[in-house]
């Protein structure tokens, strides 16, 4: 004040009093000391200085949301220097305010693009991440700021919080105290961090001005967040849709919060219906678009919700997320190709994109390229070090294809790169469980429940380390505590169930059962574990009925087998019938063919057999199961053709003394005993304990002239007492041998 008061034309003095109205927050105040100085003629200042003062006053509008004043001076600073990166911060700032959140994501990475090391503009990422429910990018971005400089409250503040949201509070605190004034307790900063995360305090431009400040809106976002951190989506719908109309910021955040909050209540037609009308209301806004998009995928809408997003990037073709979850759908339609072009258009513009990263590792897991999935897998991990999701999908791949010490590795990786993380914590836990390790997954899964006690997931899976090490009074308390909070987590309560049923509560068991099916969207999963509750004690007739009711309401092939299986179990008058009518919807269905085959050559129906056998091979003819089986009812048939097909399992599984055996019965009948002597010699070595195979061994040996080797074989085989379908075959056979010998036991 003093040195405008000597000299009142001294542009520094105007902007310097404009940067402290502007970090008091009076924001209206440092608009007009920017626009004084702005105003004057010829100033004595350097180019540049106009320059800032300009990009001061686009701020200082953006926070009073005069986003339409921001923006045009905003064009003007890009005219003026267009290789700055402040312009797209500012762009970015604007847009974030006003909820475009895919906007201001395309504006900063072209700022970190010019300036990798932009604190501001890292800061305002994690920001949108955040906004955008992506934690892991959001942490990301937060921790290189702090890392980078210790003292940055705002964004030391938002990492706090983004940790909170992760369920990690120890770590939060311990992000949040170095900035809170005096010694606070855990207690205190627990409190501030949960009125925080209500309110989204310490979001860069989250302060109000003073007129903002008294908005009633304020305090229904934070009590509508506040119930939704507690799990009360229902309350959190309510405060939601009583909030006024506002401006398009309010407007952006209400909708995005409410449909977000009906897709989690399980309620997807209400969250379209919200949608709808604000895509409706925002027919140019690609965020209106995404948003209606993600509530038509969640209620199974896919090609409308494919309209959407592609609406969305037609509005906006820098918007990455609408690209990715176009890709998204891609990879969900099995249109491969498709979702690998866009996933890499992504990374062509955003090179270190996790995201688009993990996605195409994904992708070439659906394929089969396991080798191409750890590639992708591990660039993901490099860019985002403390995102969670590449290490998980690490963690599967390695668990099912049998890696179960590589999973346990990658796990621990995680742990120690995200220290405190409850997600991180599951992962091992689950990972040590997936390895038969469930007394090393105990500690893990515990810290997890600890950290995030919501999260039902994370309690099932300590109850199933607690089952299996049989403290089953706990297992059954996490169990009962889940089911308390959501009646339809279908795998709690069908671990609940079998606890019962272990405990002769048939039934509790199936009462639990039931409850998944008063829910339209477990009814079926309900129907199932009423089905395999039965069945596990050995109530076939009840288990099948349940499993026809389940079959009515999700027409699928695992449901179509278990009930096959307890048809079968229970006598049933033919139960293959099931089979059968899923083949005829589903022809290519080599697995479920097989096991049709086998039944029928169970049940001594050769002919019908050998028909599906030789259906599956016109389609896999290197199927070492059909070649193998119809080479068998060909041998007992007589058909030349058997040699042949048992002479090409063989040499694709040399090694299995099965396919040796029906190689070697093929040769036997084809006059061929001394070609078929040592194979069948192998194969007796390796199953010593299957009588036909001792018993075709004998009958190569006899062919080939050791009678004495044939007696000793046959001798062994009457020993052991087995019973097989050549029984009788074998007796006579050592008859034989016995009386051309002169004599000899049995005799």
């Amino acid at each position: 004040q003093q040195a405008l008061t000597a000299a009142p034309d001294n542009p520094q003095a105007w902007v310097a009093k404009g940067d402290l109205a502007f970090d008091g927050g009076d924001f209206a105040g440092a608009e007009s000391d920017y626009q004084k100085v702005l105003g004057f003629k010829n100033p004595d200042w350097l180019p540049q200085e106009r320059f800032y003062a300009l990009a001061r006053l686009a701020n200082a509008q953006a926070q009073q949301n005069r986003f339409d004043k921001a923006l045009a001076n905003i064009r003007t600073l890009e005219k003026m220097a267009p290789q700055q990166p402040l312009p797209h911060y500012l762009r970015a700032l604007v847009r974030y305010r006003q909820g475009h959140l895919d906007d201001a994501i395309s504006e900063l990475q072209q700022v970190l693009q010019m300036s990798p090391d932009n604190a501001q503009a890292q800061v305002l990422m994690g920001a949108v991440n955040y906004a955008q429910g992506n934690y892991g990018q959001a942490e990301m971005y937060l921790s290189n700021v702090v890392g980078m400089d210790q003292k940055n409250v705002a964004a030391r503040k938002l990492l706090a919080l983004t940790l909170y949201r992760e369920g990690r509070s120890r770590q939060a605190l311990d992000t949040l105290r170095p900035v809170v004034p005096g010694t606070p307790s855990d207690t205190r900063l627990l409190a501030l961090l949960q009125s925080a995360g209500a309110a989204n305090a310490g979001l860069p431009g989250a302060a109000a001005s003073k007129t903002e400040a008294s908005n009633p809106s304020d305090d229904q976002f934070a009590r509508a967040g506040r119930a939704a951190a507690n799990g009360n989506e229902s309350e959190a719908i309510r405060l939601l849709r009583e909030i006024p109309a506002g401006d398009a910021s309010i407007e952006a955040r209400r909708n995005g919060l409410l449909v977000m909050a009906y897709v989690r209540e399980k309620h997807p037609a209400d969250a379209v219906k919200v949608a709808a009308d604000y895509a409706a209301r925002n027919p140019h806004d690609s965020a209106a678009h995404l948003l209606y998009g993600t509530a038509l995928l969640a209620a199974g809408r896919r090609t409308e919700a494919r309209a959407q997003y592609s609406e969305a990037y037609k509005l906006d073709p820098k918007s990455l997320t609408a690209l990715l979850n176009l890709g998204n759908l891609d990879s969900l339609e099995g249109h491969y190709g498709d979702a690998d072009i866009r996933y890499k258009a992504v990374l062509k513009t955003d090179p270190r994109n996790a995201v688009a990263m993990t996605a195409l590792g994904k992708l070439a897991m659906l394929q089969g390229n396991k080798a191409e999935s750890l590639e992708w897998f591990e660039q993901a991990i490099d860019a985002a070090p403390k995102s969670t999701t590449p290490y998980v999908e690490l963690v599967v791949l390695y668990s099912e294809s049998g890696q179960f010490d590589k999973a346990v590795s990658i796990a621990k990786r995680l742990v120690t790169a995200s220290p405190g993380n409850p997600a991180a914590l599951n992962t091992l836990g689950a990972a040590e469980l997936n390895a038969g390790h469930h007394d090393e997954a105990l500690k893990p899964l515990q810290q997890a429940v600890k950290l995030a006690p919501q999260v039902p997931v994370y309690r099932t899976n300590l109850a199933r380390a607690q089952i299996l090490g049989m403290d089953t009074k706990d297992a059954e308390d996490n169990l009962d505590e889940v089911i308390k909070a959501d009646p339809g987590q279908v795998t709690a309560v069908a671990l609940r169930a079998f606890l019962k049923l272990q405990h002769h509560d048939l039934p509790g068991a199936i009462s639990l059962a039931q409850t998944l099916q008063q829910q339209p969207a477990t009814k079926a999963a309900g129907l199932t574990l009423e089905g395999d509750l039965y069945m596990a004690n050995k109530s076939y007739r009840e288990a099948a009925k349940a499993y026809r009711l389940g079959l009515k309401l999700h027409y699928d092939r695992p449901l179509v087998i278990k009930n096959f299986q307890a048809l079968s179990e229970g006598a049933a008058k033919e139960p293959e019938g099931v089979l059968r009518d899923w083949l005829a919807r589903h022809p290519d269905d080599a697995a479920t063919r097989l096991l049709l085959a086998q039944y029928y050559l169970s049940h001594a129906q050769n002919m019908l057999a050998a028909s599906q056998f030789e259906y599956v091979l016109k389609t896999y003819p290197a199927n070492i199961g059909a070649l193998n089986n119809l080479a068998w009812i060909y041998t007992k048939q007589h058909n030349p053709k058997a040699l042949a097909l048992a002479e090409r399992a063989y040499k694709l599984a040399p090694g299995s003394p099965g396919i040796a055996d029906t190689y070697g019965w093929a040769l036997i009948a084809d006059n061929r005993a001394k070609t078929a002597l040592p194979i069948l010699i192998q194969a007796a070595k390796g199953a010593p304990k299957v009588p036909v195979i001792q018993y075709h061994l004998a009958v190569a040996q006899a062919r080939t002239g050791d009678n004495a080797g044939a007696r000793t074989t046959l001798e062994a085989l009457q020993k052991s007492g087995a019973n097989f379908h050549d029984k009788q075959a074998a007796e006579k056979l050592y008859r034989e041998l016995a009386g051309a010998a002169g004599g000899g036991p049995g005799k």
